[in-house]
């Protein structure tokens, strides 16, 4: 048995090896030295994050490990989730694709839907905008009045929002057209009353799957766990519980600053992120007691709206 164990976890630490040396490799080799120009294969990140999510679940015994190679390689390669995500689990979408699946017109209906809503947010929302936030940010913005780039920004919102979940609503009305269920991406992000309430709604998968392999195992590692414990003996409850999702989430959003481009921005973006989630936690005490002190109703709808606009602007500079 003990023999057993090293030998699927050699072969896990192997796949990761592969997997993470394959993205590193392409993606970020020629930002990190002059080397000859390498072309980067669409959806990369992508269905590498597939693929790393499988071997650590089944390495982890969620579901049993897929002896067939091309139901492996058809769940890794399905082609509409290439480009745009999202980021699915073999025990979703693998799953469904090993079962037999008759034409069904309710799912080519439903399929065609989401494919034309998606479309209609891709092309005629996100591409018609494109040109006008260009014409606001890419030149000479400097000379520009305030109001006008602000106005650009609030754009550039409507535009992230409207080509990325277009996009993965076109993506999911393909799959449905084959029978397929893929989990949504986005669930209303810009009403999200928190920084860390809106990345449980964008991009949802990427989110769920930073959560299962990076924050979930880094926060219960011993060394973490330590902190942990100092924490509570020297600070208290509040910062035991929240030290090591803060460190967990600097973590997270580094590396999802790094998934996105291997440009600086992508960095400070991840940081600006982490940080504000991180002092949110870690001063929610503070702000509780200054709400009781200015008499202000955290359940009511005043606050609920304020919220959402607070939680939009800190979205928007994050954007900018």
């Amino acid at each position: 048995r003990h023999k057993s164990v090293i030998q699927r976890r050699l072969v896990l630490i192997s796949m990761l090896f592969i997997n993470v040396g394959v993205l590193v490799y392409l993606k970020y080799i020629n930002f990190l030295g002059h080397f000859h120009k390498i072309f980067l294969p669409l959806g990369l990140s992508y269905y590498t994050f597939q693929s790393i999510a499988y071997f650590m679940d089944v390495y982890n015994q969620k579901y049993e490990r897929e002896t067939n190679f091309l139901r492996y390689f058809s769940f890794i390669s399905f082609f509409p989730q290439l480009i745009f995500g999202p980021i699915n689990r073999y025990d979703k979408l693998g799953i469904q694709m090993k079962e037999e699946h008759k034409f069904d017109f309710e799912n080519i209906k439903h399929g065609v839907m989401l494919i034309l809503y998606g479309g209609l947010k891709k092309y005629l929302i996100a591409d018609m905008l494109f040109g006008k936030i260009s014409a606001i940010l890419d030149p000479n913005y400097e000379n520009l009045p305030g109001c006008l780039i602000l106005l650009g920004i609030f754009m550039y919102a409507v535009y992230q929002y409207a080509d990325f979940s277009g996009g993965v609503h076109m993506v999911l009305g393909v799959a449905k057209l084959f029978g397929l269920d893929m989990a949504p991406n986005f669930r209303q992000p810009y009403f999200s009353t928190s920084l860390a309430n809106f990345w449980q709604r964008w991009h949802i998968s990427l989110g769920q799957w930073m959560r299962d392999y990076v924050f979930y195992p880094f926060a219960l590692t011993k060394g973490i766990q330590k902190i942990s414990k100092w924490c509570g003996e020297k600070l208290g409850k509040h910062f035991a519980k929240s030290i090591p999702a803060c460190l967990a989430n600097i973590l997270v959003f580094t590396l999802v600053g790094i998934w996105h481009g291997p440009e600086l921005h992508f960095l400070v973006w991840g940081l600006y992120n982490a940080l504000i989630i991180a002092l949110s936690d870690l001063l929610e005490p503070v702000f509780k007691k200054l709400n009781v002190l200015l008499h202000i109703n955290e359940k009511g709808k005043g606050m609920h709206i304020f919220r959402i606009i607070r939680t939009f602007i800190i979205v928007n500079i994050g954007w900018y």
